[in-house]
């Protein structure tokens, strides 16, 4: 039987992490850390308020579209009764257009709005338009 040789032993060279001068790795990696948690901390903080201006400019738009539409019948109306008052036969005819001008106006936006936003306490006492239009 045969016995093969021993194979010459290996030597592995590991190079060394050169030593540079300046802040160590561990501290730079520290500092990347921290800043990353602070920034994601004040962006948990930042997100509902873009959101809220957002929704804010939104809102906006959307409730003066509703004042807008309202504002229109609610000169409709005056001008209805100016007419009513200046021609008094035609005054029982115009003035039952004002109660289906009145179903017209529409306060859902507001009212959503409201519910959503404002002290919810006031709810029962603020200002309802469809309670004059009866």
């Amino acid at each position: 039987m045969i016995i093969p040789p021993v194979p010459p032993p290996v030597h592995v060279i590991v190079d060394q992490v050169p030593i540079t001068p300046g802040v160590p790795e561990w501290i730079r990696l520290l500092i990347t850390g921290l800043s990353g948690l602070v920034i994601g901390l004040l962006m948990e903080y930042a997100k509902p308020l873009v959101a809220k201006r957002r929704l804010r400019k939104t809102m906006a738009a959307l409730l003066k579209k509703e004042f807008v539409r309202n504002w229109a019948i609610v000169l409709a109306g005056i001008q209805i009764l100016e007419d009513a008052v200046k021609k008094p036969e035609k005054e029982q005819r115009l003035v039952k257009l004002m109660p289906p001008l009145c179903a017209g106006i529409k306060n859902d936006r507001f009212e959503y709005y409201f519910a959503q936003f404002s002290m919810r306490s006031m709810r029962n006492t603020h200002f309802r338009i469809s309670t004059i239009c009866r």
